[in-house]
C-alpha cells in the first residue's frame, strides 16, 4: 500500500512539473511579444524625446548668441549648457533603452545625491512641459482679455482688488521678458 501510495504521489508531482513547465512556457510567449512592444514604444518616445531636446538644444543655442552680446562670458556658459543638451539627444538616440537604463542606475548608485536632486528637477521640469502642454479647457490667459492678463501682471499672484486664484484663471506662463520688464521698471 505505502508503494502503491509512493508511485501515485510521483506520479502527481511529475503531471505537476509537466504542467508548471507548459503553463511557464505560455506565459513566456505571452510576455514576451508584450515586452517587445513595450520597449518598442519605450525607445521610439525617447527617439521623440531626443528630436525635442535638440531643437531646444538650438534655441538655446540662438538665445546664447544674443546674450554673448551683452554678456560674453555668460554667453559662454550658456552654450555649454546648449552642448550638454545635444550630447543627451545624441547619446538618447544613439543608444538602446536597456542602455541607458543601465546608466541611469549606475549613476544613482554612484552619486545618490545628485540623482536624487536631478530627479526631482526633471519632475519640476516635466510638469511645466505637462502644464504648458495642456489647453486648460481650451483657454489661454491670452483668450481671456485684457482683465485676467492686467490681473497677473502685477506678479502677485491674485487679480488686481484681491481674490484669489481659480482655475479659470490661471496665472500667465512665467517669461524671461515679463522678469526683465519688471525689473527695469
Amino acid at each position: 500500500m505505502k508503494d502503491a501510495a509512493s508511485r501515485a504521489s510521483e506520479k502527481i508531482g511529475d503531471s505537476l512539473n509537466e504542467a508548471a513547465a507548459v503553463l511557464k512556457t505560455k506565459a513566456i510567449g505571452i510576455v514576451e511579444p508584450v515586452k517587445d512592444h513595450a520597449v518598442h514604444v519605450a525607445e521610439e518616445q525617447i527617439g521623440t524625446g531626443a528630436a525635442k531636446v535638440e531643437g531646444i538644444a538650438r534655441a538655446v543655442h540662438e538665445a546664447a548668441d544674443k546674450i554673448e552680446e551683452e554678456i560674453p562670458h555668460a554667453g559662454t556658459y550658456v552654450h555649454q549648457l546648449a552642448d550638454r543638451l545635444d550630447d543627451a539627444s545624441r547619446v538618447a538616440r544613439e543608444q538602446k533603452l536597456s542602455d541607458i537604463v543601465r546608466a541611469v542606475d549606475d549613476f544613482a548608485h554612484r552619486q545618490p545625491l545628485a540623482f536624487f536632486g536631478a530627479t526631482i528637477l526633471a519632475g519640476f521640469a516635466l510638469t511645466r512641459f505637462m502644464k504648458s502642454s495642456s489647453s486648460d479647457n481650451g483657454q489661454s490667459s491670452r483668450s481671456q482679455g485684457p482683465q485676467a492678463s492686467t490681473a497677473w501682471s502685477a506678479g502677485y499672484g491674485a487679480p488686481e482688488g484681491g481674490g484669489t486664484r481659480s482655475a479659470s484663471h490661471p496665472p500667465p506662463p512665467f517669461t524671461v521678458a515679463k522678469v526683465v520688464r519688471r525689473s527695469r521698471a
